[in-house]
This record gives C-alpha cells, sequence and structure tokens, in this order.
C-alpha cells in the first residue's frame, strides 16, 4: 500500500486513496521500495504493481527497464495472477519465444482472460509453434467473441463468411462484422467498406455507406489487433 501511495502520491482518482487524509508527494523511488519488499514476500498484487512501475521508469527515464519488468510479471504470473500471465505471454510472443507465449497465454485463457483466448486460437488456428487444431481454434474465437474482443469477432466472422471449419454462414459473418466494427476496428470497417461497393455479404451497393466506412476507417487507430489486454 505505501508503494501504491508513493507511486501515485495523494490522488482522488485512485480507488485506494479516495477518501483518506493522506498528503504525500509522488515519490517511484519509494515506490520502488515498498514494492520491492512486499514483493519479495510473494504478495502478488505488489509483484505486478511493481513490474509496472517498471515499465514506467522506462518511459520516464528514457533507459530500459524490461528485464526487471519481465522477472515480475513472471513472478506474478507464476503464483496465479492471470494479468500477468497475459502481460508475460504477450512479452514472449515480441521476443519470439513462442513456446513459453503460448504456455502464458494457455494459463491466462484457462483462467478466464479473454484476449488470451483470441491469441491462443490464432496460433491453433495457423498450426505454429503448436499442433493445428481448427476445432480448438474455432470454440477459443467464439469464447472471445462473446466476451467482446473485437479481433475475434472479425476472425470469427471471417471463419463464417468463407465456410471455413464451419458451414457457411453470410448473415452471421455480416452481424459479426457490424458489431466488431462499433469501436472502429478497421479490418472490420474495411471489410464492410468493400462489401458495400461490391455488393457483397447480402447487401446492396451503397455508395455512402462505402465512403462511411472508408472515413471511419481513416479516422481510426485500432488497426490489426487490440491495444490493450483488457480482460
Amino acid at each position: 500500500m505505501l508503494g501504491y501511495i508513493y507511486q501515485y502520491g495523494d490522488d482522488a482518482e485512485h480507488q485506494d486513496t479516495i477518501g483518506k487524509n493522506y498528503i504525500v508527494e509522488v515519490n517511484l523511488e519509494f515506490s520502488e521500495k515498498w514494492y520491492l519488499a512486499a514483493a519479495k514476500k510473494n504478495h502478488i498484487s505488489a509483484q505486478y504493481n511493481l513490474a509496472n512501475l517498471y515499465e514506467d521508469l522506462g518511459d520516464i527515464q528514457n533507459k530500459s527497464y524490461s528485464s526487471k519488468a519481465q522477472y515480475w510479471y513472471e513472478r506474478a504470473a507464476e503464483l496465479g495472477d492471470v494479468q500477468s500471465q497475459a502481460y508475460i505471454a504477450e512479452i514472449y510472443e515480441k521476443q519470439a519465444i513462442y513456446e513459453k507465449s503460448i504456455f502464458w497465454y494457455k494459463k491466462a485463457a484457462e483462467n478466464g482472460w479473454s484476449y488470451a483466448k483470441y491469441r491462443l486460437a490464432s496460433y491453433y488456428a495457423k498450426g505454429e509453434y503448436i499442433e493445428y487444431s481448427p476445432n480448438l481454434a474455432l470454440e477459443l474465437y467464439k469464447q472471445a467473441s462473446s466476451e467482446k474482443v473485437y479481433s475475434a469477432m472479425y476472425e470469427l466472422a471471417r471463419i463464417y463468411e468463407l465456410g471455413e471449419w464451419v458451414e457457411k454462414d453470410i448473415q452471421n459473418a455480416l452481424n459479426l462484422y457490424l458489431e466488431s466494427s462499433t469501436i472502429s476496428y478497421i479490418p472490420s470497417l474495411l471489410r464492410l467498406a468493400k462489401a458495400y461497393i461490391l455488393g457483397e455479404l447480402g447487401l446492396s451497393v451503397d455508395v455512402d455507406k462505402f465512403l462511411f466506412y472508408i472515413e471511419k476507417a481513416k479516422l481510426s487507430d485500432i488497426a490489426i489487433d487490440d491495444i490493450s489486454l483488457e480482460k
């Protein structure tokens, strides 16, 4: 708790300090000290927060704390923290250490982390670094899609549109494209734009709607994947 208070100061925007009369200036050195003390005693939240702090310090000080952040994410992941499991999976993925990445995505998916289900589905769908399994890929895409992972909705829409692994279902595909477009997910926006200009997906040609989706895609910054690892 001391680590948290020193990281954010007396900030009413953080729920742990609401209604308390702390008068504390931000001090990241003290924050690291107290997080570290708790983390070494296997306090999972302290380990996760310490890893986050090291990432913030790297940005603030323009130097690398990535190895320290990775160490504490993995410690917390080993103790069962699902968010740390998802983060360490992504770290290993960026390092191209795919076997470890898949291991932690599996752990996070088993513990209910929706984005991890989507990433794991992508591996099963391609059969890269893991045994090819359309059935597992399809089931995980469905789970992630039902849990509002918009990139999973797009992939599932493509499966239904093309009739891969399932009976072709254009209406289901269209519904998924439309839903994933509501957050301005670019691949879905572009697919809808193409459908309106060519009269695909059971839609009539509509130049105005084509231009609408193209313009929406131009203004969006949500490209190939969900940016965050939010549950």
